[in-house]
C-alpha cells in the first residue's frame, strides 16, 4: 500500500473510532463517576447533574451506561423520566446532562445511606464537540487525498459499477437495519385491520370458502400459509422482512440491467427507501402493507429488468407483480394505468410480439379470476367492493338528512354524526381554516369505526347498504364541494410533502408491542377480544427477546429495552438515514426528474426505456396518491409503499438528462 494511502486510512482512523466510542457501539475505555448534588424532581424521581450530555438517550437512545446502589445494579435502566416519576422502583436514564433515578426501594437517595456511582464510557476530555470536529476535518481530509490519488478508478467504477458493489449498498443497510427488530425484538404489532384479514384465514382453516369482495385474497392466504406451517407471527415478520429486501435487490437489478451507471444511485435510493421507519414498522405488523409494497417495489423492477433484458419471463413477472399488488391491496387499482401504458408503450417501441403477450396477459388474467371467484361467491364482479365504505367514511362528518331519503336511513345518519361527534365550531374551522395541524385532527373524526360499523349495516348487509353509501357521499359531497375539496387538497399536501419528513425511532413501536404481549395490563387488554386472543397465540412470549419484561420496568416503555450493540447500530442508521433523506426537497427533485423523463420522452418519440421507466415510476406516487386522497387519510401507511420511487426518480434525473433512448 502507498504510503501516502496509509496516512490517508490512519487519518481517518480517529474519526472512525471516535464516533463507535461515542455512539457506545464499541466502547474504548469505561470509567466510574460518584453521583453527587442529587436533587428532588417530580414524584419518586431524583436528579443528579452530570455537567455533559454524554451518553444521553438523545445521542445514543438506550445508554449502556449503569447507575450502581451500594455496588449494585439498579434494575431498570433507560426507563422514561416521567415513568422514574411515577413507578420509581429502580429506574434511571441519561438525559439532558442529567441522571434521572429512583432508589430501588423509593426511598430518598440524599438520606438513605447509600452510594450511587455511574459507569459509562470514558467521555473525552474537555469539550466533546472540539473533539469531533478536529476528528472529523482530519478524516475528511484524508478522504479527499484517497479520492484524488485514486479519480481515475473511481471514475471507472462509476462508469461501468460492479454489480456486487451495487447490491451491497442495498443489502448492508437493509440487513443492519432489520438486525436488531428480528434477532432481539421481534414483537409483531397489528391495528383493527388485523382482525378483519384474521377473519378470512379463519374461515380458510375451517374449510369454507372466504368472502374476498372486501379484502383481497393475498394477504390472509399469504398469513394463512405461514400459520399452518410455523405457527408463528415471529415467521410472518421473517417472511414479509425477506419479501422486502428481495424487491429492493430487484429493483437494483433492474436498474443495472436497463442502464449500469444509474445503479448505484438507484441502490443508494433503495437503500434510502428501504430503512425507513414505516417499511420496517409494517415489515414487523401483521398488516398487508408490507408485501403490498415489496409487490409495488417487484413489478417495477421486473419491468425495468425485462426492457433491459427482453426476457419474456420478466416482462410475464412484472405483470403477474402488478396482480399481486392488488391481490395485497385494492388501493393498487392505481396500477391499472401504468399496466395500459406500458402495453402501448411495448407495442410501440417495437417490442416483439411475444415480449408484448408476455405483459400484456397475466395482469388482466389474474383480475379476472379474482372478479369471477367474487361473482360467485359474494356477487359481486369486481376485485374490490370496498370502494363505497372508503368514500363514506371520508366524507361522514357532513353527512345529513335528506327529505328524499326513507326515515331510516335518516335516522341512521343521526346515529353516525352523533358517532363522529364533529361540532358546529369544528365545522366553521373546516371552512375557514387552511392549517393542517387545525382541518386534518376534524377531517380524523370522520374516521370513526362505530360510524363505519352503523353504516355498513345499512339494509343489513354490505351488499344492501353499498347503494345507499354511494348515494349519501355523492350527495354530501355535492353540497359541502368545499370541505370536500379542502379535504383532498390538505391530504395531498400530507402524502406528497409532509409524510417525507417524517422521523420516528422504532423504539416506541418495541415499547407498544412490549406492553401489549409481555405486561399483566396487555395481556388483560387482549382477553377482551376473542379473535385477538386467539391471534395473539401465534406468538410465544418465552421466545429469547433482549427485553426487561418484569412489570414494573415494561411499564415505563423504554425500560423494556435492553441497550444492546445491534440496537446502537440501528438507531445510528435510523438517525443518519432520516438526516440525509427526510427532506421534502426530495418531492421538488421527484417533480423535476419527472418532467427531465417526459421531456425525454417526447423527444425520443416514445422510445426511451430509461425515461418510461421513470415516468411510470412518478405515475405510480401520483396515482397512488389520488387513490387515497380522494377516499382515506393520507396516513403514511399509504403513502411509504410509492415513496420508493421518489428517490428513485430523484436518481435516475442526472442520467435523463443526457442517457440515450
Amino acid at each position: 500500500m502507498p504510503r501516502r494511502t496509509l496516512l490517508a486510512a490512519i487519518a481517518i482512523l480517529p474519526f472512525v473510532l471516535l464516533v463507535l466510542h461515542g455512539l457506545a457501539i464499541t466502547p474504548l475505555a469505561w470509567s466510574e463517576a460518584e453521583l453527587t448534588s442529587v436533587q428532588p424532581g417530580a414524584g419518586r424521581q431524583y436528579v443528579a447533574p452530570l455537567g455533559t450530555t454524554w451518553m444521553s438517550r438523545h445521542q445514543v437512545g438506550e445508554s449502556p451506561a449503569l447507575v450502581f446502589e451500594n455496588g449494585v445494579a439498579l434494575p431498570c435502566p433507560n426507563l422514561a423520566p416521567e415513568a422514574i416519576a411515577e413507578f420509581g422502583g429502580g429506574g434511571y436514564m441519561l438525559a439532558d446532562g442529567q441522571v434521572y433515578l429512583s432508589a430501588a426501594d423509593h426511598s430518598d437517595p440524599r438520606s438513605n445511606g447509600r452510594r450511587y456511582t455511574l459507569r459509562w464510557p470514558t467521555p473525552p476530555p474537555g469539550s466533546i464537540p472540539i473533539w469531533f470536529a478536529a476528528a472529523a476535518l482530519l478524516a475528511g481530509a484524508g478522504a479527499l487525498t484517497l479520492a484524488r490519488d485514486h479519480r481515475l478508478a473511481i471514475r471507472q467504477w462509476l462508469a461501468n459499477p460492479s454489480l456486487g458493489w451495487c447490491l451491497a449498498i442495498v443489502l448492508v443497510p437493509f440487513i443492519l437495519h432489520r438486525a436488531w427488530p428480528l434477532l432481539q425484538v421481534p414483537l409483531p404489532g397489528w391495528q383493527h385491520d388485523t382482525r378483519t384479514y384474521y377473519v378470512l384465514v379463519q374461515d380458510l382453516f375451517a374449510g369454507r370458502w372466504p368472502h374476498f369482495e372486501q379484502r383481497p385474497p393475498g394477504y390472509p392466504l399469504l398469513l394463512a400459509a405461514i400459520l399452518a406451517s410455523t405457527r408463528s407471527l415471529i415467521a410472518m415478520e421473517w417472511v414479509q422482512t425477506l419479501m422486502a429486501g428481495v424487491a429492493a435487490v430487484v429493483i437494483v437489478l433492474g436498474a443495472y440491467r436497463l442502464h449500469r451507471p444509474s445503479a448505484p444511485w438507484v441502490a443508494i435510493a433503495m437503500a434510502a427507501a428501504s430503512t425507513s421507519y414505516w417499511p420496517l414498522r409494517h415489515d414487523m405488523s401483521i398488516l398487508s402493507e408490507s408485501p403490498y409494497a415489496s409487490a409495488i417495489w417487484l413489478a417495477f423492477g421486473f419491468l425495468s429488468w425485462a426492457l433491459g433484458s427482453r426476457s419474456r419471463l420478466l416482462f410475464a413477472l412484472s405483470s403477474a407483480s402488478l396482480a399481486l399488488v392488488i391481490f395485497m391491496r385494492p388501493a393498487g387499482v392505481f396500477l391499472f394505468v401504468p399496466f395500459a401504458l406500458t402495453v402501448i408503450y411495448l407495442w410501440h417501441s417495437g417490442r416483439s410480439l411475444g415480449q408484448t403477450l408476455a405483459f400484456a396477459i397475466p395482469f388482466p388474467a389474474l383480475m379476472l379470476i379474482l372478479s369471477f371467484y367474487n361473482w360467485s361467491v359474494a356477487g359481486v364482479f369486481n376485485v374490490t367492493g370496498w370502494g363505497e365504505a372508503n368514500i363514506a367514511a371520508a366524507t361522514f362528518i357532513y353527512w345529513e338528512p335528506d327529505p328524499s331519503y326513507p326515515p331510516e336511513i335518516n335516522e341512521r345518519i343521526a346515529t353516525i354524526r352523533r358517532a363522529v361527534g364533529a361540532t358546529d365550531e369544528e365545522i366553521r374551522l373546516l371552512q375557514t381554516s387552511w392549517s393542517p395541524t387545525v382541518v386534518v385532527p376534524i377531517y380524523l373524526k370522520s374516521f370513526n369505526l362505530v360510524a363505519l360499523e352503523q353504516a355498513l349495516e345499512i339494509g343489513g348487509s354490505y351488499a344492501a347498504a353499498r347503494p345507499w353509501l354511494r348515494r349519501i357521499s355523492l350527495d354530501s359531497i355535492g353540497k359541502h364541494r368545499d370541505l370536500y375539496g379542502k379535504f383532498v387538497a390538505e391530504m395531498a399536501y400530507l402524502y406528497y410533502i409532509d409524510n417525507l419528513r417524517w422521523r420516528q425511532d422504532y423504539v416506541y413501536d418495541v415499547n407498544a408491542r412490549a406492553m401489549l404481549l409481555l405486561t399483566k395490563d396487555g395481556r388483560a387488554e387482549l382477553a377482551h377480544d376473542p379473535l385477538e386472543t386467539e391471534l395473539a397465540g401465534y406468538f410465544d412470549p418465552s421466545s429469547r427477546l433482549r427485553l426487561l419484561p418484569a412489570d414494573p420496568c415494561a411499564r415505563g416503555g423504554a425500560g423494556a429495552i435492553e441497550p444492546t450493540v445491534l440496537r446502537r447500530i440501528h438507531r445510528a442508521l435510523q438517525r443518519t438515514r432520516d438526516q440525509l433523506f427526510s427532506r421534502a426537497i426530495f418531492a421538488a427533485t421527484f417533480v423535476l426528474a419527472l418532467l427531465v423523463a417526459g421531456w425525454q420522452l417526447l423527444r425520443s418519440r416514445g422510445r426511451h426505456d430509461l425515461a418510461f421507466v421513470a415516468l411510470m415510476l412518478g405515475l405510480s406516487v401520483i396515482g397512488s396518491g389520488l387513490v387515497v386522497c380522494l377516499v382515506e387519510y393520507a396516513g403514511h401507511r399509504y403513502s411509504y409503499p410509492t415513496e420508493f420511487a421518489v428517490y428513485v426518480v430523484t436518481a435516475l434525473g442526472p442520467w435523463l438528462v443526457r442517457a440515450r433512448a
